[in-house]
């Protein structure tokens, strides 16, 4: 796989967590500033995410 192709999953591996634990099994981690910004990006989104959703529901 190469070009544009390849730079789209190479960053779905930085990003995710998931890729994260690929890169981190395979001792091929070559941007730890990147995946730790990343994962506090993805974590921040997950809980704004979630927060909104409940938000707007009348839980009883």
């Amino acid at each position: 796989m190469s070009g544009m192709m390849r730079r789209v999953y190479e960053a779905l591996l930085d990003v995710l967590p998931t890729g994260q634990v690929v890169l981190l099994a395979d001792m091929a981690v070559s941007k730890p500033l990147l995946n730790l910004g990343a994962s506090v990006a993805v974590t921040g989104i997950a809980a704004l995410s979630g927060a909104a959703l409940f938000r707007k529901k009348d839980l009883k």
